[in-house]
């Protein structure tokens, strides 16, 4: 059979110099010259074959009909037929297959035409992703600007910026609410003294917070966002820092800044140390959290000990 396969197609699909290689290697070059083929072609070219089959099949069945003698076959009525007759047989078996094939050239061009849109789309998925970190390095850079312009001044002349300004600012926060309260502060209370605190030290965290916000605002309205995008961002933040966005997400001001703390786990990294009081960690979500397990711990510890909400004073 490789042999009938190899002599037939090599005299019309092989280049002549491969005519007289042996029959194994003709085939197995036909059969990887067949697999590149286009699967329509294939299913074109099959669908040719089994129809010019039948017809070879059907010329030699008996009948009668018209002028042809009973008991002749198609194939010695098409032999004595005129050239009229044979050419208008011809012609009707060219132009189905040539219907056929016209089908498939269509389907082959709407085919190219969907991996060319595929090929776009991907090509624009590709733009979109540079560009959007292309963007996202440009706000982390002016990110840490504006952090490191975040400044505090004592009236001995001393002066700080930076982490350390924000670390010296959640100093200055704990001793506002207060550190030993127990029992712990109530939410009201809390909210009060953070309103304090915000009324002396406002105008330097608000551009801080504002820019931080709106960074973390780009990255989830971003359809070309990656996980590691929001947790590049919570690995620059300071256990100071954290303190400052914990009790500034329970203001009204900072209350539109708990979704994406809770969406990206922006306090993953904090320690538990740095909160005030143990039932402080009931005052947010325990998704914010993240898979920091101390802090989950603790947050399911004090909710059996104080309830939820917390207690009040």
């Amino acid at each position: 059979m490789r042999f009938i396969i190899a002599a037939i197609a090599s005299a019309f699909c092989l280049p002549p110099k491969t005519r007289n290689w042996p029959t194994r290697v003709r085939f197995n070059l036909l059969r990887r010259s067949y697999m590149e083929i286009d699967p329509v072609i294939k299913r074109a070219l099959a669908f040719t074959g089994v129809f010019l089959l039948a017809l070879f099949l059907l010329s030699f069945t008996p009948g009668c009909a018209g002028a042809k003698p009973c008991g002749d076959t198609g194939w010695q009525y098409f032999l004595r037929a005129s050239p009229n007759e044979v050419g208008d047989t011809l012609s009707g078996v060219a132009t189905a297959l040539a219907f056929f094939w016209l089908i498939t050239a269509v389907s082959l061009q709407s085919k190219e035409l969907r991996e060319q849109r595929n090929e776009f789309h991907e090509m624009n998925i590709r733009l979109g992703s540079q560009q959007f970190e292309a963007t996202f390095n440009d706000l982390l850079s002016s990110f840490l600007i504006v952090r490191e312009a975040v400044k505090l001044e004592g009236s001995s002349g001393w002066q700080i910026t930076g982490t350390d300004a924000l670390q010296e600012l959640s100093q200055s926060l704990m001793y506002s609410l207060g550190i030993d309260n127990d029992p712990p502060i109530s939410p009201e209370n809390l909210k009060r003294r953070y309103s304090e605190f915000w009324g002396y030290h406002g105008r330097r965290l608000a551009p801080y917070f504002r820019y931080l916000f709106n960074l973390y605002r780009f990255i989830d309205e971003s359809s070309h966002k990656q996980v590691y995008h929001s947790r590049i961002l919570r690995a620059l933040l300071t256990d100071g820092e954290m303190i400052l966005l914990m009790y500034n997400s329970l203001s009204t001001k900072g209350e539109p800044f708990m979704g994406y703390m809770e969406k990206y786990s922006v306090l993953d990294n904090m320690e538990l140390s740095s909160l005030m009081h143990g039932s402080d960690i009931l005052l947010v979500p325990r998704s914010v959290f993240g898979k920091n397990q101390a802090l989950l711990d603790a947050w399911d510890d004090a909710r059996k000990r104080y309830g939820f909400p917390p207690c009040t004073a």
